[in-house]
């Protein structure tokens, strides 16, 4: 969906007669101008720095839940996550995602994934591309299987997969170590 009708919906939403709606409304409109301020804010430091917008270098990006610091758990992750080229640490922890956008193995550079805490049941395929993964969490989820390509990545040494429903794991060399696969 494009950000004019987006907008569009918004603006129907205001003006709808249900007062449920005008509220859900008036919520999207005060996150699309916080939004759109962010986006300005990278546009302008993108110019500043004479750099694409997708190669400014944000190393670690903390998106977990924590009781008190004001945030919402999130349920899904936007496909422009794969914008964050530089991206070397991504912490999604104690949040309620079921599934991960493909785009998240356009994140050449990600060293550590933290997805503790969630619902992931599966792993999309692009999370092989990932080459530079030294760690991964994917402790307290759902995961029933593993791809073998998760154990060719050159760079992991860490895989926690503790607290999901894996009956088997595919084989992998020793250099990996892994958590406590089996519940």
């Amino acid at each position: 969906m494009n950000v004019e009708k987006a907008i569009e919906g918004i603006y129907q939403l205001l003006y709808s007669k249900n007062k449920g709606n005008i509220e859900l409304a008036k919520t999207l409109a005060q996150n699309h101008m916080a939004t759109q301020e962010l986006i300005d804010n990278l546009e302008g430091l993108s110019k500043e720095l004479e750099k694409p917008l997708e190669e400014l270098l944000v190393e670690e990006l903390d998106l977990s839940y924590r009781i008190g610091r004001g945030n919402t758990k999130r349920t899904s992750l936007p496909n422009g996550i794969g914008l964050l080229k530089g991206l070397e640490k991504l912490n999604l922890e104690k949040n309620e995602l079921s599934i991960l956008p493909k785009s998240i193995g356009d994140l050449v550079y990600l060293e550590e994934l933290d997805l503790y805490n969630n619902n992931l049941s599966e792993l999309p395929q692009s999370i092989a591309s990932l080459r530079n993964l030294r760690r991964l969490d994917f402790n307290n989820n759902q995961l029933k299987s593993v791809s073998s390509q998760l154990f060719e990545l050159p760079n992991l040494v860490y895989c926690n997969l503790r607290g999901n429903q894996l009956k088997q794991l595919p084989e992998w060399d020793g250099r990996i170590r892994i958590l406590n696969w089996k519940n």
